[in-house]
């Protein structure tokens, strides 16, 4: 058993099987969950002026997960003794031994006060303990957290179904349940279009929902977002989540990232695998992120990075494309936009009641969406007249519809099918329906757009 002083962490792996005495920074932390047998597990990664880029782990075992070391703030110094080093296939790192060995946590900030704020019950402050404390607080006044190697880095724009590590900023974050909580986070690049399964019907039940999560997000949290680059929402299940730690605005490394679809939007999950590592705005590939997206947003068309299909026409809107998520959260209830969405719903669905028996008049709803947000968009009387180039047949209305959706004319009403809908440049405006809610009642049309004849039989 080790005496009084701290082993380097650079020097850890040479002393497998050796108990030994630990202090870094808290940089990583993993999710509390149940072992494999009886006890909860934890994991947090600690880094010192020698140990930065992967930083080594201290693998904590305990009968409650109260017993665990409770982190206060990113960067603090966690001071571990008596633990013992091993070695799993290349990795070294720290188990803490629930009967040897103990813990402390010190704020990691300078400053005259020195005592721990969270100990496990062995643990007895010494001397030696506040040199080394004062010592990393030096060193961490001139340290910047790192995101560390690039192995298994992917933006959101390339992600699939595989496991991987993303560095992305969280925006924002909610309890679901008492062991649940949703990230939402975003690295400034688009999600990949995905195709739907849909019903042709007219029944409202059978539409894509605007959003995934039920209540949909206030105004008030949603237009703080950037309007560029998709918003991936990241379910964490776990025990007692460091929810304090992952705070709005923080750039993040999330470690063993899976994607899946999640009804008809893209979603991942941190796996019992998965570690946090915290980033600060100054780390290389951060300040890349950053660097791609300011040149994204000052382009004409970089805003908008799907490549539209030739089959609508719009009218002249002054200004750039825009995204739904500008249109959503425009200053303004009523204004003008242009934009390039895709068709994912329709209602009415049913090319027959495209227009109203009494009147004539073409009344739809349409669901649009794009890397940012989904929305519905009306399309109403001679709005629609222009759009579909008069009162053409049922059957050209079909034909057009199926061109809009992505689907073959062969397909069946009332049936399920595979949409792959193209890109379309449409012209948006926004009005309110309540003078006294105006808000509240903010609804979206389409005008000044015409589907382009030249692949209609």
């Amino acid at each position: 058993m080790m005496g009084g002083e701290f082993t380097p962490l650079i020097d850890a792996p040479t002393r497998v099987e050796t108990e030994v005495n630990l202090i870094g920074s808290v940089v990583e932390i993993g999710l509390r969950r149940q072992s494999r047998g009886t006890d909860f597990v934890y994991t947090l990664k600690i880094v010192d002026e020698r140990f930065m880029d992967t930083a080594f782990a201290i693998n904590f075992f305990a009968e409650k997960v109260e017993y665990f070391p409770l982190v206060g703030s990113v960067g603090d110094l966690l001071l571990v003794f008596n633990v013992k080093i091993k070695k799993s296939k290349e990795e070294f790192y720290g188990l803490f031994q629930k009967r040897e060995s103990s813990f402390a946590l010190y704020d990691g900030k300078p400053g005259d006060e020195c005592a721990a704020y969270c100990v496990s019950p062995l643990y007895r402050v010494r001397n030696w303990h506040i040199e080394g404390v004062k010592v990393l607080r030096t060193w961490l006044t001139t340290f910047q957290l790192g995101a560390g190697t690039n192995k298994k880095l992917r933006p959101i724009k390339e992600m699939n179904m595989e496991e991987f590590d993303l560095i992305c900023k969280v925006l924002h974050s909610y309890e679901v349940s008492a062991s649940e909580w949703t990230l939402l986070v975003w690295d400034g690049t688009d999600t990949p279009a995905l195709n739907y399964e849909i019903t042709l019907s007219d029944a409202a039940e059978m539409q894509l929902p605007l959003e995934p999560a039920n209540p949909p997000l206030s105004r008030d949290v949603r237009r703080n977002f950037p309007t560029v680059g998709s918003i991936l929402r990241v379910s964490v299940k776990c025990i007692k989540f460091d929810a304090h730690l992952v705070c709005g605005g923080q750039w993040v490394r999330l470690r063993a990232v899976t994607c899946r679809r999640k009804s008809s939007f893209w979603g991942a999950d941190l796996t019992d695998n998965s570690k946090i590592r915290f980033l600060s705005d100054t780390d290389s590939t951060v300040i890349h992120r950053l660097g791609s997206y300011n040149d994204r947003i000052s382009s004409y068309t970089g805003r908008v990075s799907a490549i539209p299909s030739p089959i609508t026409e719009i009218i002249s809107v002054s200004g750039p494309l825009v995204t739904l998520l500008d249109v959503v959260n425009y200053s303004e209830v009523t204004a003008k936009f242009k934009c390039v969405v895709r068709v994912v719903g329709a209602y009415s669905c049913c090319a027959e009641n495209f227009r109203e028996t009494t009147s004539g008049k073409y009344v739809m709803r349409f669901t649009l969406e794009d890397p940012t947000a989904r929305i519905h968009a009306y399309l109403y009387d001679e709005d629609g007249v222009k759009f579909f180039g008069g009162y053409p047949t049922v059957d050209v209305l079909r034909k057009k519809r199926n061109e809009l959706l992505g689907i073959d004319d062969e397909v069946e009403e009332n049936k399920r099918v595979v949409i792959s809908p193209p890109w379309i440049q449409c012209c948006l405006k926004s009005y309110y329906l309540d003078k006294n809610d105006q808000w509240g009642s903010r609804t979206y049309r389409i005008f000044g757009t015409k589907l382009v004849d030249y692949t209609i039989a």
